[in-house]
């Protein structure tokens, strides 16, 4: 759809390089367009995925095996539909991975289209933390300033 083909645009326009979770149909289309490889049954980083793993990031209410699976698999990116949300993965919003999102330390949502569209980032990606060069000034005062 058109909505989709504009998130995929602004993803390569906007966000690092990284490895995209979705469902199969959407690969093809996920790479062409964002120039990111999709993470699904028969390919990631890491060779196949096993139906058994992506199974259980789709409808783990788990966050800790969610979080340890999207880790080994190398994802940075979930890239939802409206089809995925109605019926093509999930029925309710209760289910699995669509209700972990709302944890905002492991899924921060970077773009979403009027509920067509939507990508989240996996914050282990993202940087939780700041640089700091004071050479100059003690350890006590670097920890009284941050």
């Amino acid at each position: 759809t058109p909505s989709q083909i504009e998130s995929l645009e602004w993803m390569n326009s906007n966000l690092p390089p990284g490895f995209v979770l979705s469902t199969k149909d959407h690969g093809f289309l996920i790479h062409h367009i964002s120039k990111n490889l999709a993470v699904q049954e028969d390919f990631s980083s890491l060779g196949p995925v096993s139906k058994y793993d992506l199974n259980n990031i789709y409808y783990s209410r788990y966050l800790n095996t969610t979080r340890e699976l999207l880790k080994r698999y190398n994802v940075s990116y979930i890239w939802i539909t409206e089809d995925m949300k109605k019926s093509d993965v999930w029925y309710d919003d209760q289910q699995g991975l669509l209700f972990l999102l709302r944890n905002n330390k492991t899924f921060k949502p970077v773009y979403k289209d009027e509920s067509k569209v939507e990508i989240w980032e996996v914050s282990w990606v993202t940087r939780h933390f700041r640089i700091i060069d004071k050479s100059n000034e003690s350890v006590e005062e670097l920890l009284a300033n941050s």
